[in-house]
């Protein structure tokens, strides 16, 4: 068949294929015809949302990630500190008694402060505790304010 052939059995059968506007330049595509592209452009766009979300979400994500390897690594080297902190006070003691007993003394002072903050975070855990979720209560009154709302 001929190309102009094939254009009359397209243009004969009324055909078009799906997103291909009317072969009669002159007429208006039919409700269904203009629905049919919306919902297609729509489908479009929403999965376009979507795919934007996910690139999104997947930067953020990475960045989060990287601030927390920082914030490890900051860690890490505020322990390593602490320890030298401690050391640097040990010296500074040693000037004026034996090095055994200026470490005797700051390891002392480390467990003094280790069991005032332990004791401070049982006193802490003691007085929430009290605090008791039972999600079951709740949903039991939200059932009977419904039942009453419904008047059964």
């Amino acid at each position: 068949m001929s190309h102009s052939a094939e254009e009359g059995v397209h243009e004969a059968s009324g055909a078009t294929a799906p997103g291909a506007t009317p072969t009669d330049p002159g007429k208006e595509p039919s409700i269904g015809e203009l629905v049919g592209k919306m919902s297609s452009q729509v489908t479009g766009l929403v999965k376009g949302e979507i795919a934007l979300a996910k690139a999104e979400a997947s930067a953020k994500v990475s960045k989060i990630a990287g601030g927390g390897v920082l914030l490890a690594v900051a860690g890490v080297l505020a322990l390593y500190g602490l320890g030298l902190a401690f050391l640097t006070i040990i010296w500074s003691i040693n000037e004026a008694l034996p090095l055994w007993l200026s470490a005797l003394i700051v390891t002392g002072g480390v467990f003094l402060v280790v069991a005032i903050l332990a004791l401070a975070g049982i006193a802490t855990l003691k007085k929430h505790k009290k605090f008791n979720v039972a999600p079951q209560e709740g949903l039991k009154e939200t059932a009977d304010a419904l039942k009453k709302g419904l008047g059964k």
